[in-house]
């Protein structure tokens, strides 16, 4: 604004965003979100509001308020959740004192009402809620656990009734990893070129579809490579456009970044 740039979505979801990360400044986060539909009559999409419920999260776990903004982006702006703002409110829950109860309302609800399959941070986040009563344990159980959703394991979920790290969830697709390793390299060179020509190939000679990690990567290279925000911006449309991936808070900041 001081300098005459109006403000966008993109823009506040990345304040937001860095509020969730920094420390969980939930009540600035809160303020950020008011301030962009009262002052400036921007519409918040589910990102932002994503951001939102992980700063109360992350803020000493502010579950009435992350519960709240989760009510609020259906009924107000009739946005529908993803398995991002559940994961948040959730840990908004689990972090807030135990609140296992509502972690399994949520987990049950993101299940039975929007047809979501929570993920292993998820799954992480709904365990650590229940930690101590084992009664919450059997009914994640009930609902068919972890591997209902082919999660594997992880660190934080590898104890679920005795699993293994090893198992059944989908695996990466070794050569996408390859190459958004060497795109990943290619930014910390800042050889933003290097990024958008593996980029590329990885499609054209090799018919891999990247994923929005890979895409993340290019992005940033874009940024680091000097400010090439007219291609991180062709970038940000494409994934969307042309393999129907959704960017995410990071996809978001890495753009901004570029356009700075």
């Amino acid at each position: 604004e001081k300098h005459g740039i109006a403000p966008t979505v993109i823009t506040y979801t990345a304040a937001i965003s860095a509020c969730a990360k920094g420390g969980g400044q939930w009540e600035r986060a809160l303020s950020l979100l008011e301030e962009m539909q009262e002052k400036h009559g921007i519409a918040p999409n589910v990102i932002t509001y994503s951001a939102a419920i992980s700063a109360c999260a992350n803020g000493g776990g502010q579950w009435e308020r992350a519960l709240s903004l989760l009510e609020e982006m259906q009924e107000k702006h009739g946005i529908a959740p993803d398995v991002f703002t559940y994961t948040a409110a959730i840990s908004a829950c689990a972090k807030g004192g135990g609140q296992w109860e509502r972690a399994l309302r949520l987990l049950e609800e993101m299940q039975e009402k929007h047809g979501l399959a929570p993920n292993e941070i998820t799954y992480s986040a709904a365990i650590k809620a229940c930690e101590g009563h084992e009664r919450a344990l059997d009914a994640i159980e009930k609902m068919g656990g972890p591997k209902k959703h082919g999660v594997a394991p992880g660190v934080n979920t590898r104890s679920w009734r005795g699993g293994s790290r090893h198992g059944d969830g989908e695996k990466l697709d070794k050569d996408v990893v390859r190459y958004t390793k060497e795109i990943s390299a290619s930014g910390r060179r800042r050889d933003w070129r290097g990024a958008l020509r593996l980029l590329e190939e990885m499609q054209e000679k090799h018919g891999l579809t990247p994923n929005v990690i890979t895409y993340n990567a290019a992005i940033d290279a874009c940024a680091k490579g000097g400010g090439q925000w007219e291609h991180a911006l062709s970038l940000l449309e494409e994934m969307q456009e042309k393999h129907g991936l959704t960017p995410n808070v990071i996809t978001y900041n890495a753009a901004i970044d570029a356009c700075a």
